[in-house]
């Protein structure tokens, strides 16, 4: 669809496109002239003269006044050191999270330990393998304990009671001789005391 070759502006001006160029510049001039506040043209003069509030523009006596390859190298600085900040930051994070979790475990041991300590004087829990008595019945030996030594005792003891027992009661129901061979019998010997 083409434009009329005759086109009114704004202001009222009469405009021929051969006198504004061609049909980009009509519409960049209505762009310019529109009116109702909502858009605000900014004219585009080329890429070597751009407006001095963009991001691009730098005036002619910096352009060149500047050492590039020293600001190059300062910009490099600049970077190694925020990356070198940055990783001893992590590394202080990671030790301080580290020491933490040490403290936490440390921590947490103690409390298993007073628990378990806990329960042994209570309940006597962890006492399911102590045998009761200190004796070894697969070696039949007395542990090398006090305990130990005073049950050898008390079971010596017990040997000698029934040593006795047994002289009294031989001594009691049978007589001084073997009745089947006549012969005279032996008294059983009754060993020392243990204590």
């Amino acid at each position: 669809k083409e434009l009329p070759s005759t086109i009114t502006s704004s202001l009222g001006l009469a405009l021929n496109e051969k006198e504004c160029g061609d049909r980009e510049a009509v519409e960049k001039l209505r762009l310019k002239e529109r009116s109702g506040g909502y858009h605000q043209y900014e004219e585009f003069k080329g890429v070597t003269r751009p407006d001095p509030s963009s991001n691009i523009y730098l005036p002619e006596a910096e352009r060149f006044d500047r050492d590039f390859a020293a600001e190059e190298r300062r910009r490099i600085e600049q970077e190694q050191q925020r990356r070198q900040q940055a990783l001893a930051n992590k590394r202080e994070q990671m030790i301080s999270r580290e020491v933490q979790r040490w403290q936490m475990m440390e921590e947490q041991e103690r409390r298993e330990q007073a628990r378990i300590e806990e329960k042994k004087a209570k309940f006597q829990a962890g006492m399911k393998n102590n045998p009761s008595a200190a004796f070894n019945p697969i070696t039949l030996e007395y542990d090398s304990t006090e305990q130990g030594s005073k049950l050898k005792q008390q079971d010596d003891y017990v040997k000698y009671r029934a040593d006795m027992r047994m002289k009294n009661l031989d001594s009691k129901m049978n007589s001084g001789y073997n009745i089947l061979t006549g012969e005279p019998r032996r008294t059983r010997n009754v060993p020392n005391p243990p204590y």
